[in-house]
């Protein structure tokens, strides 16, 4: 078994079935997870921040271009968009943080508006929800999250 830390700004894709993908500290962040029955192979993308506004950053940073640049990755890889199997997580409001609620809501929308013009869909959800971390198992595509004091339950 191997788990395969994926921090903010990065995706990590595998056809490795003993994989286990992760990310955490999903708080204002949103992860999406892709996960293809057929060829098994899944993929993690974690983003902090909606829109790029700096074309010196990484483009992984930013839920826009980084959403298409993963969307295309997987696709490269073999998955079959029409055929996958998508579970997304984070971006929850933070109780008493303007700024945060702002972030978070825009990397939702970011989300929402990326799925909704690809036409993808979504099988499992934890978004807007307050998760600590979410995991993607290769072998089985079972995706799951964990909230801060509670074990891993199963959102696909």
């Amino acid at each position: 078994m191997s788990v395969i830390p994926v921090g903010a700004g990065n995706w990590h894709i595998s056809s490795q079935l003993d994989d286990f993908l992760s990310t955490h500290a999903l708080v204002s962040n949103v992860a999406i997870a892709v996960f293809d029955p057929q060829i098994k192979v899944g993929a993690l993308f974690h983003y902090a921040i909606p829109r790029q506004r700096n074309l010196q950053h990484a483009a992984e940073l930013y839920g826009q271009p980084g959403l298409s640049q993963f969307i295309k990755v997987c696709s490269n890889a073999g998955m079959d968009l029409t055929r996958v199997k998508i579970g997304v997580a984070g971006g929850a409001p933070v109780p008493g943080s303007v700024i945060s609620n702002k972030l978070s809501q825009s990397n939702r929308e970011v989300l929402m508006e990326f799925i909704k013009h690809h036409r993808l869909i979504v099988s499992g959800s934890a978004l807007g929800e307050p998760v600590s971390s979410f995991q993607l198992h290769v072998g089985s595509g079972k995706m799951t999250i964990r909230r801060s004091t509670t074990p891993h339950e199963e959102i696909l």
